[in-house]
Parts: structure tokens; C-alpha cells; sequence
């Protein structure tokens, strides 16, 4: 598959999915990035939290949440590792919104006193709760 027909299949989620607006996007190991919402970043894609930990997921797990630099909402990326592109190793990932986080827990929880917990890789835990509908972050 060549980087035009990645970046046309990428735009079919472009905005598509309430979940993650700004769609996927892939990272591969010479630093480049296809990402048909136009977004080229600043550093060394490598080097970033999502890259490596996506690099080690045989599926979609989350990592830590972060600033995006693009849209400066706290997000958290979902990534995984994909078999390789022109004999590249490459790494799929979505960004999910924290408030678009809170939403979808609080939509679920129909009992006020659940507590939902997702947990970071580098010890980072994101604590929903139903009842206050926002998500605290602890280390």
C-alpha cells in the first residue's frame, strides 16, 4: 500500500467518530508520519511516549495522558504496533479526548457510584466517576 492510498483510507475517519475526531494516524520508523488531518510534528516521533509504547502492543492499548500539541485538549493515545510498511516497522494510533472520555463515562453509568479506572503505563491512573462526571489523573 503506498503513503497516498494510507493517507486516502485515513481520511474515511477523519471526523467520522465522535470518539476520535482527528482520526488515526501512523508513525513509522524512518520518522515520518501519514496523517490526512495534515498534522506533521515538531520532534522525533520516536522518541515520543506514544511511538514506543505503541511499538511494544500487539493491540490497541492506552498510554499516559498528555497536551496535544494540536488541538491543546488533554488526550489520551490509543496505539499499536503494525506489520510492516515498505519493510518499515510502524505504529497506528488515535487520540482520545479526556472530556470526550468523561462523556462516555458518564453515559454508561447509570449508578452514580461507579468508578471507572484506567491504567497508564508509566503508573498514571485516570479515575472516572459517574456521580461528578470528570476524570481525575493521579500518579
Amino acid at each position: 500500500m503506498s503513503d497516498q492510498e494510507i493517507l486516502d483510507y485515513e481520511k474515511n475517519y477523519l471526523g467520522t467518530y465522535e470518539d476520535f475526531p482527528n482520526g488515526i494516524y501512523i508513525g513509522k520508523a524512518d520518522r515520518s508520519v501519514l496523517d490526512a488531518s495534515g498534522w506533521q510534528p515538531d520532534e522525533d516521533i520516536t522518541k515520543t511516549s506514544w511511538y514506543t509504547d505503541g511499538s511494544q502492543n500487539d493491540t490497541f492499548e492506552f498510554g499516559d495522558p498528555y497536551q496535544d500539541n494540536m488541538t491543546k485538549e488533554y488526550v489520551v493515545t490509543a496505539s499499536r504496533k503494525i506489520a510492516d510498511l515498505d519493510g518499515q516497522k510502524a505504529v497506528i494510533a488515535s487520540d482520545v479526548s479526556l472530556s470526550r472520555l468523561t462523556e462516555i463515562v458518564t453515559q454508561m453509568s447509570t449508578d452514580t457510584t461507579n468508578v471507572f479506572i484506567i491504567d497508564g503505563k508509566s503508573g498514571y491512573n485516570l479515575l472516572c466517576h459517574g456521580r461528578i462526571g470528570e476524570i481525575r489523573c493521579s500518579n
